[in-house]
């Protein structure tokens, strides 16, 4: 017995002397591996690499064709034996990089292994020997990030993905166009080069009935080429065709313009060989920056129509505008002249009753030109100046003469002249006239040669946009310089921002930090959603050495931009604002709730005593009172009414001028049981349109016995990818409007995205007048399940609504009302 416990004790020893020895001394982090390069032939195979690494190490990166036995390890100053595989390699000859690190440092390995279809050919991007897939990859890395080839170059490979049914030609409709993806072998794996909206055949649209591409076709294209991002080879877009289809190609899409003449004038316009000349040295950066020149008259005869954008469909959107090429001889083979958005006759919107365009018509534009994406002469702005022989009236028959308050009640369309006003305030499109009592904004679609002060005269035609009046097409004589400017009164709208909005353009300001987003400047108010943005900034005002600064920004208001949430104004000044004045904001002024129990809060930005009471005993408000920056809460118990209760908070801040009042609207109890509506877009459902060509902009619809409204700016239609359908509509101010429920609240909206959805689409819950909630302010992602709670008011409608220029894409959609 006494000998058990003699071992136990020594074993004890022993192991506690184990424990206590010494730890490995690792020194500095390093990590290195040897041999640094392996060569493999092209079966499978594998090979050992000794590495040392003096802290825990792991993989950063390897190719998918390459296996590690093991995927971490621990500390060493020894070296551990890793094994690294290969997968056979059917392919061509290839070359990878293992990359291992301990987060100090990293070792690399080059691994090269053979394949069985030897060296992969780059090409050298002509048409008799066309860049391969790999070879335009190597070549668009040598320019840089987002710099387009010099030359239009020729690319091979095959089809091997088409994100839907939309990307292809048949699919994309009126576009005619297609987007795709092409690989060496026709594969996903390895280097995939980008199509983007390319023209078919004969650098032109598609035709209904001609080949369409599909997965495994073998494609040249031709086109300007681009790393977009850095990392993505494509291309360059609108520059691009497909040149051959499984060997047929109808040329290599180059249009000789002819021979120019004319001189631009009104008596003797350019014709579109002329128009080519004057273009064809203008550069082109991206939408907002471009050369332009003109404004010139160009003549020549309609050769095709984009369908969705005559004047007569246009007018029933309310653009008034159309979209046309014309040519010398009216063919679609000859040069082409590009009309976007080309306003009627008289530089006005057209409206029904007037002639429509058609194929074949004579006209004459009156516009400035630009060489849209470096390739394709465009007007920027303009008008249609003669319709076959018609020339309607370039200004109304002045109709109004008086002063801005007098033009500016009446009707749109009116001829107007104003003798005397003031210019007030610029912008790079236009300016502010001013009376003293009323302001309008004259819209030149060009900086403005007067400057502020200057007395003027105004005749051209009043018009409303975006809820505003405004003088279009004007002509403006100088008749002083250096008056005084009488101002209205200024109206501050800091506390007020994100309710604010005018039927007139009031003279206001806002004080905030002043950031900047890409190349335009917000004023940011703490706790608005909203945010304050000059409306085309004028090149005199410079405030990029205010940023991050408080400012206070002062011009004269310019709509609101429902999408992005923006108050725009026409801006006299931003200047670093008073630091000590007193200031005070309360965000959000409306909030909805639920009928049971709950809290609901809002944000006071301040630097001023403030007090906040509720005028309902039932809502409890936390703080009441406070000097800064606070978040106020207000609790309330469960509504047991038959109607909807409301609190008003109201938030009083003296030193500062400020009271606001913050509304709760506690919805009334829901009657029944939770009503759960599901639709399933993956299958094909016949009452919807079917594919791009047969879109529509308006549909009613009753799924589940309940009634749902679609409205889209573009069109709405079912279309298909792979073997599942989704529902497609686009684009800005596009919707889906949800069932209004008598005694129930939207709770819940749910649902999943298109598989090939795009990832910058930004999609939000809206009231049936378009408000948004701003539930949602960022872009989606594809083929991704979405969630929102929503505080729905009973028996209300609501919408699901797409805010940017994007097109939307549904799988699924589930509502929930209680």
């Amino acid at each position: 017995m006494k000998f058990k416990v003699l071992l136990a004790t020594f074993l004890a020893a022993a192991l506690c002397l184990a424990a206590c020895e010494e730890q490995e001394e690792l020194g500095t982090p390093k990590i290195s591996v040897d041999p640094t390069e392996l060569s493999f032939t092209q079966g499978e195979g594998s090979q050992e690499v000794a590495l040392t690494s003096t802290r825990p190490w792991y993989i950063k990166s390897q190719p998918d064709w390459v296996g590690l036995s093991v995927s971490e390890g621990k500390a060493s100053t020894k070296p551990q034996a890793i094994s690294v595989s290969v997968d056979a390699n059917k392919g061509y000859n290839r070359t990878g990089e293992l990359v291992l690190t301990n987060g100090f440092g990293d070792a690399t390995v080059l691994i090269k292994q053979a394949g069985a279809s030897g060296e992969i050919k780059t090409g050298s991007g002509t048409k008799e020997d066309p860049y391969t897939v790999a070879g335009v990859v190597a070549y668009v890395q040598s320019l840089g990030k987002d710099v387009a080839s010099p030359e239009k170059v020729y690319v091979k490979g095959i089809v091997s993905s088409i994100a839907s049914d939309a990307d292809t030609y048949t699919g994309s409709g009126t576009f005619g166009n297609a987007t795709f993806k092409m690989s060496d072998d026709g594969t996903t794996n390895g280097d995939q080069f980008y199509c983007y909206r390319i023209l078919y055949l004969g650098n032109r649209k598609f035709k209904s009935g001609e080949a369409d591409i599909k997965v495994g076709s073998n494609v040249v294209i031709r086109g300007k080429v681009v790393n977009y991002r850095g990392d993505t080879p494509e291309t360059s877009q609108g520059t691009a065709f497909l040149f051959s289809l499984e060997g047929k190609d109808e040329g290599d899409g180059e249009v000789n313009a002819g021979t120019p003449s004319g001189k631009g004038t009104q008596e003797d316009p350019f014709n579109v060989a002329a128009a080519y000349d004057a273009v064809k040295n203008l550069k082109w950066t991206d939408s907002k920056t471009y050369e332009k020149v003109g404004p010139y008259y160009v003549k020549g005869k309609i050769s095709s129509i984009d369908q969705d954008y005559t004047y007569n469909i246009s007018e029933g959107r309310t653009y008034g505008n159309a979209r046309f090429n014309i040519s010398e001889d009216g063919s679609e083979t000859a040069a082409q002249f590009i009309l976007y958005n080309l306003n009627y006759l008289g530089d006005t919107k057209f409206t029904s009753g007037k002639t429509d365009i058609k194929k074949g018509d004579d006209v004459v534009i009156y516009a400035e030109l630009m060489n849209y994406q470096n390739t394709k002469p465009e007007n920027a702005g303009g008008y249609l100046y003669s319709l076959n022989g018609d020339t309607g009236s370039t200004t109304p028959s002045t109709s109004v003469t008086g002063t801005i308050t007098e033009i500016i009640a009446a009707a749109d369309e009116t001829g107007v002249a104003v003798p005397e006003a003031i210019v007030a305030a610029l912008s790079s499109q236009g300016f502010i006239a001013t009376d003293g009592k009323s302001n309008v904004y004259v819209y030149l679609k060009a900086e403005p040669t007067v400057k502020i002060g200057d007395k003027v005269k105004i005749e051209g035609t009043k018009t409303t946009y975006f809820g505003l009046p405004e003088i279009t097409g004007p002509k403006v004589s100088t008749l002083s310089s250096g008056n005084e400017v009488p101002r209205t009164e200024l109206k501050d709208i800091t506390a007020s921002l994100d309710a604010y909005n005018a039927s007139v353009a009031e003279f206001i300001c806002v004080t905030g930090k002043l950031v900047q987003d890409g190349s335009y400047y917000n004023v940011e108010v703490g706790g608005a959603a909203r945010k304050a943005t000059p409306s085309s900034l004028h090149s005199s005002i410079d405030p990029k050495a205010l940023v991050g600064q408080q400012v206070t920004m002062t011009g004269y208001f310019n709509t609101i931009h429902s999408t992005k949430n923006l108050v725009q104004i026409v801006v006299t000044s931003i200047t670093p604002a008073d630091p000590n004045a007193k200031y005070c904001s309360v965000s959000p002024t409306s909030i909805p709730v639920k009928a049971d129990a709950g809290s609901a809060s809002f944000k006071i930005t301040a630097n001023a005593a403030w007090t906040a009471t509720s005028d309902n005993a039932d809502f409890a408000v936390s703080p009441a009172s406070g000097s800064a920056d606070a978040t106020v809460t207000v609790t309330f118990p469960a509504n047991q009414t038959e109607a909807a209760k409301v609190a008003n908070i109201k938030v009083s801040c003296p030193d500062a001028g400020v009271e606001a009042t913050v509304v709760i609207t506690q919805s009334k109890p829901s009657s029944g049981e939770a009503l759960t509506i599901s639709i399933d877009f993956t299958k094909e459902m016949a009452e919807l349109p079917q594919a791009s060509a047969n879109g529509i902009t308006d549909g009613t619809y009753t799924w589940s016995g309940q009634t749902f409204i679609l409205h889209a700016a573009d069109k709405f239609y079912q279309a298909k990818s792979g073997d599942n359908f989704y529902l497609l509509i686009g684009k800005t101010n596009s919707y889906i409007q949800l069932p209004a429920i008598e005694g129930k609240s939207l709770v819940k909206v749910q649902f999943l995205t298109g598989a090939g959805a795009s990832t910058a689409v930004i999609e939000d819950i809206a009231k049936a007048d378009g408000t948004r909630l701003n539930i949602n302010t960022s872009a989606l992602d594809k083929g991704k399940e979405y969630s929102w709670e929503v505080p729905g008011e009973p028996g209300a409608a609501y919408r699901i609504m797409v805010c940017n220029d994007k097109n939307a894409q549904f799988q699924n959609l589930t509502v929930v009302y209680e």
